[in-house]
């Protein structure tokens, strides 16, 4: 999965169960950590610190940027700070309703336009539109936090329970940006504990 930057594989049988593909994923593992590896390590052994990578925007950015980054960057969420401070989370799941509501555009735009310059014009307007009329304020939500000093095996636990594959870390106070834990680091501390 690290190497190829995936997150699940296929499991093959030498019989299948009634055609039924079988999937393990990241997410296994993360579970396998949260039950099996407590204490082993702190979060910050494995986190994405900051400012290396980790990307941030302002309540008052644009959707638009958001979207820029997430793109650019081929990352699935942004950590929303005032200062140093974590306001919130924007992810790609966040921005799903606008990109629908983009497409149901595009859909309509083909359907009603005989002139394919006019048809092109009305979708890039409309996605412009969105993403520059609406702010990050508006998609937002509290995240969830740990902090570096915490037992790996928490963030593992939580990623389990709320079925989320990421989030902001704070540093040992609980208040400032540290960095942020995802499945991807968890899968990481397992590679490191089965090559020692």
């Amino acid at each position: 999965m690290l190497d190829n930057g995936i997150s699940s594989l296929i499991v093959k049988e030498k019989e299948y169960d009634n055609g039924i593909i079988k999937l393990f994923t990241k997410s296994d593992l993360v579970k396998l950590y949260a039950e099996k590896y407590k204490e082993k390590y702190k979060i910050n052994d494995f986190m994405t610190k900051q400012p290396q990578q980790v990307f941030t925007v302002s309540p008052s950015n644009s959707l638009h940027t958001v979207m820029k980054i997430l793109i650019r960057e081929r990352i699935s969420r942004v950590v929303v700070t005032r200062g140093s401070k974590i306001v919130g989370i924007v992810t790609s799941k966040d921005l799903m309703p606008i990109t629908a509501f983009a497409e149901g555009d595009r859909i309509q735009a083909n359907e009603g336009y005989n002139n394919k310059y006019n048809r092109e014009e009305k979708v890039k307007t409309n996605l412009g539109s969105i993403g520059h009329a609406m702010i990050v304020m508006d998609v937002m939500k509290k995240p969830i936090t740990v902090k570096s000093t915490d037992d790996l095996a928490i963030a593992a636990q939580i990623m389990t329970d709320k079925r989320i594959s990421g989030f902001p870390v704070t540093d040992s106070s609980g208040n400032d940006l540290n960095g942020i834990v995802t499945k991807t680091d968890i899968v990481k501390a397992l590679v490191t504990m089965l090559n020692h």
